[in-house]
Order: C-alpha cells, then sequence, then structure tokens
C-alpha cells in the first residue's frame, strides 16, 4: 500500500489524441459519457477541436440520469422512472441546453480572448452540470422546508379547527345550563331588589332612632347635670356619714344587738340599712 502511494503521488499521465475530422471517436465519447471523471479529474484539458454538441449532450444526459437515480435511492423512494416519456424529454431538453449554453459560452469567449479553451474546456462544462445540481439541491431543501413549515401550520389549524369544535359542541351542552343560570340570575336579582328596598327601609328606621336616641341622650346629659347638682349637695352630708360610721367599733355593735326594742331613731336606720341590702325590716 505505501508503494503504491508512493507511485500515485508523483505519477502524471499525459494523453494525446488525434481527432480525424475534429470529431471524437464513438468508443471515446462512450467512455467520457459513462466514466465524467476521466474529464473532470484531469488538471487540464487542452482540446484543438471542439467536441461536437451531441457529445456533450450525451454527457449531460448520462450525468444527470446518474445523479437523479443517486438521488432516488438515498431519499428510499424506489427506481428512478426513466421510462416515463416525459422523464426522458426532459433530460433530453436539459441536456441541449448544457450543451448550447457551453458552446455559446465558448464562441463567445474567442471573440476576447483566442486562448479561451484553455478555460472554457470539457471540465469546466461538467463543473457547469455540478453546479446545476447543486443549486437544485438547493431549491429542493428550501421547497422542502418551506412544505415542511406549511404541514406544520396545517397541522397548527388542523389542531385549532378541532379544539374549536370542541369548545362549540361544549358550548352547545351548556346552552340549557346557561338558560337555567339566567333564570337563577333574575330570581337573585329580584332578591337584590328587594332586600335594597328593605334596606332602605331598615335605614329610615335608623334614622328615626338615631334622632331618639340623640333626644334620649340630650334628656339624659339633662339628668347627669341634675345628678351631679344632687351630688354636689350630698357630698358632704355622705363624706359625714363616712366619718361616722368610721366612728364606729365593735362595742357599738354588741351595744346594737343588745337592744330587745331599740330607740326609734336606731330602728329607723336600720329599717333603711334593711331596704337598701334588700333584706327584712323586722327587729
Amino acid at each position: 500500500e505505501v508503494f503504491c502511494k508512493r507511485l500515485q503521488t508523483p505519477l502524471h499521465v499525459v494523453l494525446s489524441l488525434n481527432t480525424i475530422g475534429g470529431v471524437l471517436p464513438d468508443n471515446l465519447t462512450k467512455l467520457f459519457a459513462t466514466y465524467p471523471c476521466l474529464v473532470k479529474k484531469c488538471t487540464c484539458i487542452d482540446s484543438y477541436s471542439l467536441w461536437p454538441a451531441d457529445t456533450l449532450s450525451e454527457i449531460a444526459n448520462t450525468y444527470l440520469i446518474r445523479y437523479n437515480k443517486e438521488e432516488y435511492e438515498e431519499q428510499g423512494q424506489g427506481q428512478l422512472p426513466g421510462s416515463s416519456p416525459e422523464f426522458r424529454f426532459y433530460l433530453k431538453m436539459l441536456s441541449n441546453l448544457a450543451a448550447s449554453v457551453h458552446l455559446v459560452a465558448l464562441h463567445e469567449g474567442r471573440k476576447e480572448l483566442k486562448e479561451i479553451s484553455a478555460f472554457v474546456n470539457p471540465c469546466s462544462f461538467l463543473d457547469l452540470l455540478n453546479l446545476y445540481t447543486v443549486m437544485e439541491n438547493r431549491i429542493k431543501s428550501d421547497i422542502m422546508t418551506n412544505l415542511h413549515v406549511l404541514n406544520q401550520v396545517f397541522e397548527k389549524i388542523t389542531l385549532v379547527e378541532d379544539i374549536l369544535s370542541t369548545k362549540r359542541s361544549r358550548l352547545t351542552g351548556l346552552a340549557p345550563l346557561l338558560k337555567t343560570a339566567q333564570l337563577v340570575y333574575q330570581g337573585w336579582l329580584e332578591e337584590i331588589r328587594a332586600d335594597k328596598a328593605q334596606y332602605h327601609t331598615s335605614q329610615d328606621m335608623c334614622r328615626t332612632e338615631e334622632a331618639n336616641i340623640e333626644q334620649k341622650q340630650a334628656e339624659l346629659a339633662d339628668l347627669q347635670h341634675l345628678n351631679d347638682l344632687d351630688h354636689n349637695e350630698v357630698s358632704p352630708v355622705l363624706e359625714q356619714a363616712v366619718e361616722a360610721l368610721e366612728c364606729l367599733n365593735k362595742n357599738d355593735l354588741q351595744e346594737l344587738k343588745s337592744y330587745k326594742n331599740p330607740p326609734q331613731l336606731v330602728g329607723f336606720v336600720m329599717e333603711a340599712l334593711c331596704v337598701l341590702f334588700d333584706k327584712e325590716t323586722s327587729w
């Protein structure tokens, strides 16, 4: 393996062909059509005679068929529908277009530069086909991406439509309950109106009671004033009575107990005390 690599690295093959009449032999045309790498992998191709349009078209046709076949197999879509007349016609027209573009570029380039054949050669023709496949893949990728987005949008729309359908069915089922709730609401509204009228009546009664209370408070204030006047008058007498009570001792109480028939003033005072303490007034 090392030996083969060392030989292949510096190895250069120079192939020189003489096309009689300016046309490539049929076997060489088929060879280039079958193995495009012979042209594409070359370092330089200097063609002293133009490749005919039929050869370019055949190479393009074979290249595109192989490209589409590989793409179908990678995507798992089965075999390429090469038997379809529409498909063959499409590839034929596309191959002719690629050959025409190459020849026109070469013809127009020669007007400006005589050595244009060194730049516009069969290798650049294959680059043109490769560029087409790259652009086609890019456009297909964009289309598939947009299609995927549209599918997602369609799924979301379908999901929303299902949810709305479910909501509609639920609303249809809730219609009787809604009517019942409206009736209950009307009943509550009437009760609230009645309670409101009763509230206003109670409020009027409260205002009347407040006026009565204010009147009673005024009367109580007058009574309190009179009471304060009476208290001021009685307070000195009460203080004297308290001082007199503080002068009593145990002997005085024993003396009271010893009375079988107390004096009139003592009996009168004791009867008043019994009345105050809710006791019998008998001695």
